[in-house]
């Protein structure tokens, strides 16, 4: 029980990285450029709109 509550506080004062992504378009040569606080997520969120459409 007490590794249970040791995991979730850790979870909690976990920082997600930041950054910056590109994406490129490679048939009419358009940018799409994004600050995000959460590097990871903004990346997948990408790639399932890609997929999903």
């Amino acid at each position: 029980m007490d590794r249970r509550k040791e995991l979730k506080e850790q979870y909690k004062r976990m920082k997600p990285e930041m950054g910056v992504f590109l994406i490129k378009s490679l048939t009419d040569k358009r940018y799409y450029l994004e600050a995000v606080s959460n590097l990871k997520g903004a990346v997948n969120r990408a790639r399932l709109q890609k997929y999903s459409k």
